[in-house]
């Protein structure tokens, strides 16, 4: 079962539209602008910025922007406005532990962060995959008045993680939020 899922993905993500991405990025709906550098591919077929530079099994940057109105795919507690950032990272964390996509997640780190000249929350920690692949996770996220922004470096524990961090690191730090409520 295990090798029937894996097949499946990999023939999805294989079978995806990939393309070169460089430069400023701006997403269809101005919500956001950021730097990437040279040598990622961006997966066409989705409607958040996805993002790979070695397949999407190795590392993947994603970028997404979320109305708190709607809930969150693996918990039930939900976002509002202008809550706390310990507020926000402990329904986070919640939501990510509660996947059925990160098994045995341990929390490294959470903390505040300032993202494009806002409060955000900065939270690092280690997962494994059904088919038992290490990995390790960065994601930020911020509210800013009706949405969550939330952005995620996510590879595998092994080099590629320690590979792209400093990259990730550069995106976030070139990061601007548009639509500042």
């Amino acid at each position: 079962m295990k090798t029937l899922l894996f097949s499946g993905f990999f023939l999805l993500t294989a079978c995806a539209v990939w393309s070169p991405i460089n430069g400023e990025y701006q997403n269809s709906r101005n919500e956001y602008k950021v730097s990437v550098p040279a040598g990622w591919m961006r997966l066409n077929q989705h409607r958040h910025l996805v993002m790979s530079k070695n397949g999407p099994l190795l590392d993947l940057i994603q970028f997404r922007v979320l109305n708190i109105k709607k809930p969150l795919p693996y918990t039930k507690k939900m976002l509002y406005k202008d809550m706390m950032a310990q507020e926000l990272s402990e329904i986070l964390i919640d939501d990510y532990t509660s996947s059925p996509e990160n098994l045995d997640l341990q929390v490294i780190s959470n903390k505040p962060s300032d993202i494009s000249s806002m409060k955000g929350i900065r939270v690092e920690f280690t997962s494994k995959t059904k088919e038992g692949l290490k990995k390790k996770t960065v994601f930020y996220g911020l509210l800013s008045g009706e949405f969550l922004y939330c952005v995620e470096y996510s590879a595998a524990h092994t080099h590629y993680f320690d590979e792209e961090i400093g990259t990730f690191e550069g995106m976030i730090k070139s990061l601007r939020i548009l639509r500042k409520l």
